[in-house]
């Protein structure tokens, strides 16, 4: 997979099928962390889900691409929006819809849209 950083808050994923992952800075002061690799695994699970309808319909995927945007907000501090644009030139415009609605339920979204409870505990060893 390929991951364009357009900047910080602003990712381009491509080449889905390609072995590993290959990361392109376009703005050198933006530096792939954590909340990159969120927002890649958020690209990853969503063509998880795409690849699977994709194979089911006989469509490809191989021109299929995302793009990941982010804002951040206060109190805490956090992302507040998250979007995503998918761009699958192969895609049939009538499966367009069935397809929207079929990204939009990888295991991400749906943690996002019903959050686990987190529990986080520091030890320290003796």
């Amino acid at each position: 997979m390929n991951v364009i950083m357009r900047h910080s808050e602003d990712l381009e994923l491509t080449q889905f099928g390609e072995p590993g992952l290959n990361i392109e800075q376009q703005d050198p002061d933006a530096h792939y962390s954590a909340l990159q690799m969120f927002a890649t695994a958020m690209g990853l699970c969503t063509y998880s889900v795409l690849a699977g309808y994709a194979e089911q319909h006989d469509t490809p995927t191989d021109k299929m691409s995302m793009r990941m945007r982010w804002d951040y907000v206060e109190h805490p501090y956090r992302i507040g929006q998250f979007d995503m644009e998918v761009q699958w030139p192969e895609l049939p415009s009538a499966r367009r819809e069935v397809a929207e609605r079929a990204a939009s339920k990888c295991t991400l979204h749906n943690t996002l849209e019903q959050p686990p409870n987190l529990s986080t505990r520091l030890t320290i060893s003796e």
